[in-house]
């Protein structure tokens, strides 16, 4: 659940770009060692010792055209990031809400807000929906299922 904290890391990196503005910028590398970089640090974010496929990467990284297009990445990137922590306490949701958490997100901490089921899945890092789509969709199905007027729910 992006938007609801980050880690260390994330937030030691905002307050360096808070100290400097526009720390995050496109290093002066040639394009195709950039996206080599960009790749790697995509799977670092998977979570220590996890691994990503190296298509899931590349298809991630293939959306730099340019780098203009990684500029506009990077500036939206430090946007959100002020916006979300910018956001105080967030209400409680008037519907059930499911919260999946990798236990080794690099970037997104584990926080609890409300009242609402929160699943963190062990060995699963940011991308849990990469790492286990299978695990990650069979979770959302049982918890649908148990929801007030679906169809598990009203045959039980």
């Amino acid at each position: 659940p992006a938007g609801f904290g980050f880690t260390l890391p994330v937030r030691f990196v905002r307050g360096l770009n808070g100290m400097m503005p526009g720390m995050l910028r496109v290093p002066p590398l040639p394009m195709w060692l950039l996206r080599r970089v960009l790749v790697s640090l995509y799977a670092f974010a998977a979570g220590p010792g996890l691994r990503l496929e190296p298509s899931v990467g590349r298809a991630w990284v293939g959306q730099f055209r340019n780098r203009e297009d990684l500029r506009h990445t990077l500036d939206l990137v430090q946007r959100v990031v002020v916006e979300i922590d910018d956001v105080g306490e967030l209400p409680a949701p008037a519907y059930p809400l499911l919260l999946v958490w990798g236990s080794r997100d690099l970037l997104v901490s584990q926080n609890r807000h409300f009242a609402v089921e929160n699943v963190v899945l062990k060995r699963r890092g940011h991308c849990p929906q990469l790492q286990d789509a299978q695990g990650l969709a069979d979770l959302v199905l049982e918890f649908s299922a148990r929801l007030p007027g679906s169809a598990a729910s009203a045959s039980a």
